[in-house]
Parts: structure tokens; C-alpha cells; sequence
């Protein structure tokens, strides 16, 4: 997609990332955090998918500010982080230099990885296709994952009208072109991948995004919600913990609340060879 100025989403999308680096410090990024917080609800799914990560090599692809990548390799794990912008990337080599851990930053769109076939044993992809070309990114995804690899990617939903106010509210918290994830985009995945499946999270579990809003009138275009979530989560552990139990329910009973939900998280296994059948789960 080009602009009537001529830049392309990608250069836009390099743009605002950088911009962002720009305003961070080491002290504002969360390693641990994501992984551990009560309310890290999507990477508990995708730690307990992966089981031991010790050895495996692993793509952090969009890896933004690096904090997952160092998170993994702190697990023993061979990583390599990705991303189109060179300030983000510049901020998580620094990351991994303090936490003391050795991982690779390359400058690489999503939808043009510079590694030869069956690289990796794990791919993980968090917030990065709603700002990626989906048609071409997933083909390279799977291009780049081992016989036996997996995929997994944390992505929002776009059909929920309370996320959609604190989209418009958060302004220019968000980049321009990104794109939450619809149904459609799920039928790329099963194109792509010999197995898929996915599971969607918060949707009791917004009442946080209302109480931040008209209790601690935190504003989404001053604070980024998805942050103050990992933060301050431990001062909600008991109406997190009921709201979870909620969403687990319920989102059982009565599936087409799940595309109500904040986010998906979906994990995909490479192509079968040729013969063997497709296998898919939803």
C-alpha cells in the first residue's frame, strides 16, 4: 500500500518504530513481565505449547524492542530477533548485553526473511501480522520452520466495539496501517500451515481496560493498556483470577464470543509433506 506521498505502509511502519525507540529506555521494557504476570494470559498458552525451550532456535520475528528474545534465550534458548526498525533493534541488542545473554538482531521485514529453509524449531510472533502483509509473511513462516517446528502468534481481534474506542482513543499510541486480525485472515493460515489452531482471551477480563479508563483515568493515548496490564495486574489478581475462570467458561459454551475477545493466539505447525493430509483444529 503506497501513500499519495509516495511511502509505502513498510517505510511508514520502519517510521513510527523508530519513532518509538527513540522514546524509550532500557528501564521502560519488560522481559520477565509478559511470561509471568497473572495476566500474561497468551504467553502462558504458547510457553506450555513449546514446553522446554533449552537449545531450541528460535525466531522472534517483529521482535520489536527485543524483550521476548532475551526472555527466551535467558531459557537456554539459540535466538534470532527481527524487525524493520533499526532503533528497536538497536534497543534490544542493548537489552540482551545487560540482562547478559547473546541473541541476533537482524533488520528484516516479516514478509522477506534472509534464513534458508527449516531454520528454526519455534517461530514466535507477538503483535507483528497486523502490521505485516499476512499473504506474504505466513508462506516465509513456514518457509523458515524445521520438519517438526512450531508457530505461534499473539494477535488482537477486530471485532470487539469496547477495543474498538480504545483504538480510536489511543490515537497515536498505534501505527497508522496496522490491521487487527478477522476471520478471513485465519483462512491464510490454514493455507499455509499443515495444522492450526487458536484460542482467543479477554473478554470478562476487559473490565481492567474500563477501571484504567474511569477509575484511574489513565488515558490510552498517555499510557499504553497492554503494559499497564503486566504492571499492575498483581493489584487485580483476585478479579483477574475470576474473570479468567469466567472467560474460560463461557467462551466454551458459546464459541462466537471468542471473536469478542482482545486477542488470539494461534498455533501453527508446518506443512505436512506431500500425501500425508492437512490437519486443522479451530
Amino acid at each position: 500500500m503506497t501513500s499519495a506521498n509516495g511511502s509505502s505502509a513498510l517505510e511508514r511502519e520502519e517510521r513510527y518504530h523508530d519513532n518509538a525507540a527513540g522514546r524509550l529506555e532500557l528501564s521502560d521494557l519488560l522481559v520477565e513481565e509478559p511470561f509471568t504476570a497473572n495476566t500474561a494470559f497468551e504467553n502462558s498458552i504458547c510457553l506450555k505449547e513449546a514446553g522446554n525451550l533449552d537449545g531450541k532456535r528460535i525466531l522472534d520475528l517483529g521482535c520489536g524492542a527485543g524483550e521476548a528474545a532475551v526472555y527466551f534465550a535467558t531459557r537456554g534458548a539459540r535466538v534470532c530477533g527481527t524487525d524493520i526498525s533499526e532503533g528497536m533493534l538497536a534497543l534490544g541488542r542493548r537489552l540482551a548485553e545487560a540482562r547478559g545473554v547473546s541473541v541476533e538482531f537482524l533488520r528484516a521485514p516479516a514478509e522477506k526473511l534472509p534464513f534458508p529453509d527449516a531454520s528454526f524449531d519455534l517461530v514466535y510472533g507477538n503483535g507483528i501480522l497486523h502490521h505485516a502483509d499476512k499473504a506474504l509473511a505466513l508462506p516465509e513462516v513456514a518457509r523458515v520452520m524445521a520438519d517438526d517446528g512450531m508457530a505461534f502468534f499473539i494477535e488482537p481481534l477486530a471485532y470487539n466495539p469496547v477495543i474498538e474506542v480504545y483504538r480510536r482513543l489511543a490515537g497515536t499510541m498505534r501505527s497508522p496501517d496496522e490491521r487487527p486480525v478477522r476471520l478471513r485472515d485465519l483462512k491464510l493460515f490454514r493455507r499455509h500451515f499443515g495444522y492450526i489452531r487458536h484460542r482467543e482471551v479477554w473478554f470478562f477480563a476487559l473490565y481492567l481496560f474500563l477501571w484504567f479508563y474511569l477509575v484511574e483515568r489513565a488515558h490510552p493515548s498517555k499510557e499504553r493498556y497492554w503494559k499497564k496490564v503486566l504492571k499492575d495486574g498483581h493489584r487485580h489478581r483476585c478479579g483477574v483470577a475470576v474473570a479468567g475462570f469466567l472467560d474460560r467458561i463461557f467462551l466454551g459454551l458459546i464459541p462466537p464470543l471468542r471473536f469478542m475477545c482482545w486477542n488470539t493466539v494461534v498455533v501453527a505447525r508446518r506443512p505436512l509433506r506431500a500425501g500425508r493430509g492437512v490437519r486443522q483444529e479451530v
